[in-house]
């Protein structure tokens, strides 16, 4: 069975690929790049773990250990419209934001489904808590 590995660079998603791998899946790892402060011109820096960019080196070695296929989703500009644009309005407006959530479900989850189906995957694996629905 095939399936695309949402991978963050850290250790739960390493070790969700990890078990996986272990069991015979056929595995694809996918590294979603959100971050780019040369391309947003906010002026912050995230200090959140997925979003720096060396966790793309950070995933694409692991898929080298595991030799899995290796691939990089562009979700640059999903990231801005989002998360970015959310996070200033929250900020301006006095609300506490929370990016890691919005990121999950308004970018991470829709791109990584998106990508199991061009490739024909059957499952989406995360290190994220989550239930199985078939």
């Amino acid at each position: 069975m095939k399936v695309l590995v949402g991978l963050s660079g850290g250790a739960d998603s390493s070790v969700a690929a990890a078990l996986l791998s272990s069991q015979g899946y056929d595995l694809i790892g996918a590294h979603i790049r959100t971050w780019d402060p040369e391309l947003h011109s906010y002026g912050v820096e995230f200090s959140s773990r997925c979003c720096q960019l060396r966790k793309v080196a950070e995933a694409r070695a692991l898929c080298d250990r595991l030799d899995m296929t290796y691939v990089e989703i562009d979700g640059r500009d999903m990231f801005e419209a989002e998360v970015l644009d959310g996070l200033v309005h929250d900020s301006l407006v006095l609300k506490t934001p929370n990016p890691c959530v919005s990121c999950n479900s308004g970018v991470k989850i829709p791109l990584l489904l998106e990508k199991a189906q061009e490739l024909g995957c059957e499952m989406v694996a995360t290190g994220h808590y989550a239930q199985i629905i078939h």
